[in-house]
């Protein structure tokens, strides 16, 4: 794909200069000059040059001019542009190939470059479709490039943000001085830190540490209080323990170069990408590598959530938690546990072996169908298959008070919990694929807020009783169960995250098949 744009480009260098027409290689066709949108008497339009800049710049969007041919677009255009007179069929050739190149673009940038299916998520199914050649003509036409680049890009207040941070973390990556320190760990408060000086100077650089809280000379090679606070507030924003200690998670964290950062911020706005719009709904959103839920109200989708909570997410060897969109439509208070058939086998079955009582102390039963049955020989040996365990609502079930549920092919939910150790670790993935909430009542409030004859009070009364009960929402409320290991907080503060279940890894293969494949195309004229 490149070495065919670079080529193309020498020729109509050529032609320009010579006078001479110069075939373009490949089959493409040249359209005729009245079908022309971005060039005039044989010139580039001035919309022309607005769009090849955005192909050159399409890195600030966390794209690679590369895929769109930019290089050979932007030297193709100053020889244009250096010409006396136009060779005939070279504007026709280089409207063409920038018209399909900002197509391209334009289409990227709607719904990004994968398929999220073919990286096995859930999300991005809705954008309906979107002729990328008819908004490319409408911007040539309209001559405003830079408003069709805005209406095709994702509204959320998040994408914009995440944008700012990836120019910051793009300049730092070409920045010299600006590297990441390496730090033997651990170092604890206090310590001597002949690494000191450099530490600081890579706080600084990232935003942690203020230029203006300075050390003491004394202090020049020791970990001392504000390099602690700095590496503390470092902490925070990479999902580790604020503790200040320089451990090996710190450490490691600490020697990302900007680079590897730079990626995460582009495969985040990849994904963001596949969001269908959201007009002016109320959602809920969960992310996966950040073990964080947020409720925005429909009005303060641009501001900070409603609601903001830890979650407790499936475990990444084996019990992942899917990604996914959805639409919230139940609240059930004091749900019994029906236990799914993979659990109930590999994880009850053998505990009945062992403790024979154990379904009596931990109020479960056995149902095959509706109708309870004992655990004989012959129905735990059916347990998965025909028979059922179910767990009866109460303080054992680990579904806790009120669960929250939504039509999904994968049977997750979200779901309240008695256990409220795990929310204390700065890792959660802890559960078998369901997200437990840190505040369930509070989202419960939430989402019933909404619902008419359902005050404060009659939230807490009904998580306060016993009954089992199961209300509906008239209005279901998005949810996305989402995965971003780079996000900016509403309140502007940048994040990164462990990628836990390798799904930046698997994106970043499906973008380089896409390169692959683009590159091994045949007919393509740049």
């Amino acid at each position: 794909m490149r070495g065919e744009g670079l080529a193309l480009a020498f020729g109509l260098a050529l032609a320009a200069a010579c006078g001479a027409p110069q075939a373009a290689p490949g089959p493409a066709a040249t359209p005729p000059a009245a079908e022309l949108l971005w060039s005039v008497a044989g010139r580039p339009t001035p919309a022309a040059r607005d769009a090849v800049a955005a192909l050159v710049d399409a890195g600030a969007k966390g794209l690679d001019p590369g895929d769109y041919d930019a290089p050979a677009l932007a030297a193709a255009l100053h020889e244009l542009d250096r010409a006396r007179e136009a060779a005939p069929g070279v504007a026709e050739r280089f409207d063409s190939a920038l018209d399909a190149s900002f197509s391209r673009f334009l289409s990227d940038l709607h719904a990004g470059r994968v398929r999220p299916a073919s990286v096995g998520v859930g999300v991005g199914e809705g954008h309906g479709s979107f002729d990328a050649r008819a908004a490319a003509g409408a911007a040539a036409h309209q001559g405003d490039v830079a408003a069709a680049i805005a209406a095709v890009e994702p509204e959320l207040f998040l994408y914009r943000r995440v944008e700012e941070a990836l120019g910051r973390y793009r300049a730092l990556a070409a920045d010299p001085n600006a590297a990441p320190v390496r730090i033997p760990p651990v170092v604890h408060p206090g310590d001597p830190l002949a690494s000191a000086p450099a530490l600081r100077r890579w706080l600084t650089a990232v935003g942690d540490l203020a230029s203006a809280e300075a050390t003491e000379p004394a202090a020049e090679g020791r970990y001392d209080a504000p390099l602690v606070e700095a590496v503390q507030r470092f902490q925070g924003r990479h999902g580790l323990e604020p503790d200040g200690v320089i451990g090996a998670a710190t450490a490691r964290a600490l020697a990302v170069p900007a680079a590897i950062r730079v990626r995460q911020l582009e495969l985040t706005l990849e994904r963001l990408r596949w969001l269908p719009p959201l007009g002016g709904q109320r959602i809920v959103a969960v992310n996966v590598p950040a073990f964080e839920l947020w409720a925005f109200d429909a009005q303060r989708l641009q501001g900070r959530p409603a609601l903001q909570m830890r979650v407790v997410v499936g475990r990444a060897v084996r019990w992942q938690t899917p990604l996914l969109a959805g639409a919230l439509n139940q609240v059930e208070f004091h749900p019994d546990w029906e236990v799914p058939p993979r659990i109930a086998r590999e994880e009850i079955v053998p505990l009945l072996s062992q403790q024979p009582g154990y379904l009596d102390a931990h109020d479960m039963e056995l149902l095959r169908g509706n109708t309870p049955v004992p655990p004989t020989p012959e129905n735990v040996a059916a347990i998965g298959a025909s028979v059922r365990v179910r767990q009866r609502a109460g303080p054992q079930n680990p579904l806790g008070r009120v669960k929250f549920t939504f039509p999904n092919p994968e049977s997750v939910y979200l779901h309240d919990t008695p256990t409220r150790r795990a929310f204390r670790h700065s890792r959660r993935d802890f559960s078998h694929g369901c997200v437990r909430l840190e505040d369930a009542p509070g989202l419960a409030l939430w989402l019933l807020s909404d619902v008419p004859d359902w005050s404060p009070e009659r939230v807490e009364e009904s998580l306060a009783g016993e009954a089992s009960f199961t209300v509906r929402l008239p209005r279901p409320v998005p949810i996305f169960l989402f995965y971003a290991t780079a996000l900016v907080e509403p309140d502007g503060r940048l994040l990164f995250f462990e990628d836990v279940y390798g799904h930046d890894r698997a994106l970043e293969r499906a973008l380089a098949a896409r390169r692959s494949g683009a590159s091994a195309s045949p007919g393509r004229t740049w």
